[in-house]
């Protein structure tokens, strides 16, 4: 009997501290709505009231049960002396409608798994009254006529123009520094005296700049040497300049002391310390230098002999200089030709379209072609009245004068429209079946090619009945070359005289389909008065 109390009492004590642990953990479970539309967002939320000492996580899942987890919120955290509260919402939807049910989910706290309530949720689709929509007929093409967007046009333009400019640039400071550096001397002694002078104005040595000034200096002797005694000096070593000047003035058979080729090797020597040693010379040494160059320049002027034909060098020279120059401004005038040329082609192209291009050189485009002033003529016998944008020219015929053939024309295969009317005498009740297939055969004679013919009737006037054939064709241009074009031609007898009217236009042109309707529309007959 002591045993079974004992027992009782342990259980009372387990499920007694199962109870207070259960108790000191507490999970709700929440949401802001039970029903959606398709794609709208449930905010899921789960709060966990635990000890300050617990540890909590919630589940990480991409998906509870058939809801798609979209946004995960931060946990938010309140804190007292006996608990803790965490909240932790979850941005849940699904995007098929119908009935469903969020399943319980593990909340780990110290280890111990718990769960969540489960919740039913309603999803409905998205309702569209159609009804209350008007349903609208298909809407048909409509032609833009808003102008092309040219701004390709536009880099076609400038770039060119940059390319032109930059090059004109530099011809520009070609022919500037060319200037500069062909500055004429009366000979190479007041060449080289002339620069000595100007390097001293520039007072390179006093300002600190000796190594520039020796620079300037030894090209100075350098050049006079080059122009003298005509030996290559601009390259050479002071060694190698001094041995080349000896042969040549053994060769020359020139006599020069040795004092002056020492001075100018002693210049040479010291200049190269002060470009390649960096050394310093004092202001004495460096007037020194000066001195013994103009001396040895000096006396070379002295002793080598002028040279022959100067006179006939320097003519020779200038005409060289002046075909340069004028070699240069015919390219300078043809490439600003060319640029003007260029831009005006362009602005013509943006202003007007490539149609403009057509009228700047003599050739109206289609648009200009119906919006100017129309002639109302007759033709033939029976006369036929027709308004045409030019007055039709009669074409000469050959051979077949014989059976009244008359031919009138306005426009070419080379042009956007052209009009053929033609008038031939032919037996009572003609069969216009046979005249237009005639009529296809002597096109295809002239190298129409590829020709959809469409057939219809049509009755001009109140009695005539005639033969209509429209579509597409083939012709060749004046270039042999084949361009697709729309034709339209219509054929009706009258008084014994078949009337022929063609009218040819080049395909995807509004405005020559507008021409050759209004020409179409013209049309009448005149009457024969009966005597």
């Amino acid at each position: 009997m002591m045993k079974k109390v004992l027992h009782l009492h342990f259980f009372i004590a387990l499920f007694g501290c199962l109870y207070g642990h259960a108790q000191e953990v507490s999970i709700t479970t929440a949401v802001d709505t039970t029903e959606i539309k398709i794609g709208e967002e449930i905010k899921l939320t789960f709060q966990a009231k635990v000890k300050p000492t617990s540890s909590v996580q919630f589940t990480n899942l991409p998906q509870f049960g058939l809801f798609e987890v979209i946004e995960s919120y931060p946990i938010d955290t309140l804190k007292d002396t006996d608990h803790l509260l965490l909240t932790k919402t979850y941005g849940i939807t699904q995007f098929d409608s119908g009935y469903y049910r969020i399943p319980r989910l593990p909340i780990v706290v110290d280890d111990q798994i718990y769960f969540s309530d489960t919740l039913d949720i309603t999803v409905n689709s998205v309702a569209v009254d159609t009804l209350k929509q008007k349903l609208y007929d298909i809407k048909p093409i409509i032609n833009s006529h808003s102008r092309t967007d040219w701004k390709w046009l536009w880099y076609l333009i400038i770039i060119p123009g940059i390319i032109a400019v930059i090059y004109l640039l530099k011809i520009y400071r070609a022919k500037k520094n060319t200037i500069e550096k062909e500055e004429e001397f009366e000979s190479p002694i007041v060449k080289a005296t002339t620069l000595l002078e100007r390097l001293e104005q520039k007072e390179l040595w006093q300002k600190g700049e000796v190594k520039s000034y020796y620079i300037e200096l030894t090209e100075i002797v350098r050049t006079y040497i080059e122009d003298t005694v005509e030996i290559p000096a601009m390259e050479r070593t002071t060694s190698e300049l001094i041995e080349a000047l000896k042969i040549a003035f053994q060769n020359k058979k020139i006599n020069i002391s040795k004092e002056t080729i020492n001075d100018l090797n002693k210049v040479l020597q010291n200049a190269d310390l002060v470009k390649f040693a960096k050394s310093k010379p004092l202001d004495f040494e460096i007037t020194a230098d000066r001195k013994k160059t103009e001396e040895v320049i000096t006396t070379f002027d002295k002793i080598i002999p002028p040279k022959i034909e100067v006179e006939v060098l320097k003519e020779e020279i200038e005409t060289e200089k002046t075909k340069l120059i004028t070699r240069r401004r015919l390219i300078i005038g043809a490439i600003t030709m060319i640029l003007l040329v260029y831009i005006g082609l362009g602005a013509v192209v943006y202003v007007k379209g490539f149609e403009g291009l057509s009228a700047l050189f003599g050739q109206k485009s289609t648009k200009e072609i119906l919006e100017s002033e129309w002639y109302t003529s007759s033709y033939g016998y029976p006369s036929l009245k027709i308004e045409t944008p030019e007055i039709l020219e009669r074409k000469p015929i050959d051979s077949l004068a014989s059976i009244g053939l008359q031919v009138f024309q306005w426009g070419t295969r080379d042009n956007s429209v052209a009009v053929v009317i033609s008038f031939s005498k032919t037996p009572p009740n003609v069969d216009l079946n046979l005249a237009l297939e005639g009529c296809f055969k002597g096109l295809e004679s002239k190298g129409a090619q590829d020709i959809i013919i469409n057939e219809d009737n049509f009755v001009l006037g109140e009695e005539l009945n005639g033969k209509k054939a429209f579509g597409s064709m083939s012709l060749p241009d004046s270039s042999k070359k084949l361009e697709c074009v729309k034709y339209e031609l219509m054929l009706f007898e009258n008084q014994q005289t078949l009337h022929q009217i063609l009218v040819i236009f080049k395909d995807n042109d509004t405005y020559a389909e507008q021409i050759k309707q209004r020409i179409f529309k013209s049309l009448e007959v005149e009457k024969v008065s009966e005597k």
